[in-house]
Parts: C-alpha cells; structure tokens; sequence
C-alpha cells in the first residue's frame, strides 16, 4: 500500500484502514502464482525495509 500511495500521490489513505472486508475469500479467475527471482526479492526487502523506518 506504501509503494502504491507513493507512485500514485493524487491517491491518500488517511486511516490506513480497509473500507471493505470480504467474511470470504474469493480467487482472481485471471490470478498468477510464480516464485520471485533474485531481483525481485532484493527489490522487495529494500522497499519493505525503506518502510518500515
């Protein structure tokens, strides 16, 4: 949601609270699974990291 609201800065989330919550889950028919190559692990931490200051 950080990186989301700091690409998107017309974007805000005041209460960083969730305005709907499903009681059950419901799968993406379009969603993909894959394992992150070592790029996108490295990208991931940092960014996590950044965030977490």
């Amino acid at each position: 949601m950080e990186s989301y609201l700091l690409k998107n800065k017309d974007k805000e989330c005041k209460h960083k609270n969730p305005i709907y919550i499903s009681k059950q889950y419901i799968e993406s028919p379009n969603a993909q699974i894959r394992k992150l190559n070592n790029e996108e692990v490295k990208n991931y931490l940092k960014e996590k990291k950044q965030f977490l200051k």
